[in-house]
């Protein structure tokens, strides 16, 4: 289902889609189409008509929930980055864990204490997390931690004094949010 404007966020980045209801209507997913449409995923049929009003209602905690990983998944990149120039490769934010593909064969056991210790400092810290939207030309002053891979303006997302990326996902306002990261495991995947 498309509306003409709305407050849910779609699936994009390794980050899922928003959840909750439009009026009484299920929403299971939000997906962005080839268009760049934002497309509604509801359960079972509507009975809605085009031009008619509804009230949107977000699955908050679904959506706090996600916010709180990828802001997590940015700390614990820019860390590993920081100290190790360890690239992540890609990114998996799940129901009960995040995965993150790094550009290494290995993880010491130094490395995973280090990070944890660093990432785990900066969250009882309490620092800001930031978007801005700057264009192209005032990029490259600004030492991104990886490439930007859009045209035209750039919506760069700053843990103040850890990382600076460009990403279109959603974040939470202050590290003190994550509450606490810790390794569970690793696996070799290639």
């Amino acid at each position: 289902m498309q509306l003409d404007r709305t407050i849910f966020y779609p699936e994009g980045g390794g980050q899922p889609g928003d959840r909750g209801f439009i009026d009484q209507v299920k929403v299971n997913d939000t997906q962005l189409n080839a268009n760049g449409e934002i497309l509604h995923q509801i359960e079972g049929e509507s009975n809605f008509v085009a031009g008619q009003e509804v009230t949107l209602t977000l699955d908050w905690d679904h959506r706090y929930d996600f916010m709180q990983q990828h802001s997590a998944q940015h700390l614990l990149s820019g860390t590993l980055y920081t100290l190790f120039k360890i690239g992540t490769v890609s990114v998996h934010l799940g129901q009960a864990e995040i995965s993150i593909e790094l550009d290494t064969d290995e993880l010491s056991e130094e490395q995973i204490v280090a990070t944890e210790e660093a990432v785990n400092k900066v969250i009882r810290q309490n620092v800001p997390i930031s978007a801005q939207t700057v264009k192209q030309e005032e990029i490259p002053p600004l030492n991104l931690r990886r490439s930007v891979k859009v045209e035209g303006d750039v919506r760069l997302i700053t843990i103040e004094g850890h990382d600076l990326i460009a990403c279109g996902g959603l974040h939470v306002k202050e590290s003190s949010e994550l509450g606490y990261i810790y390794y569970l495991r690793s696996e070799r995947i290639r």
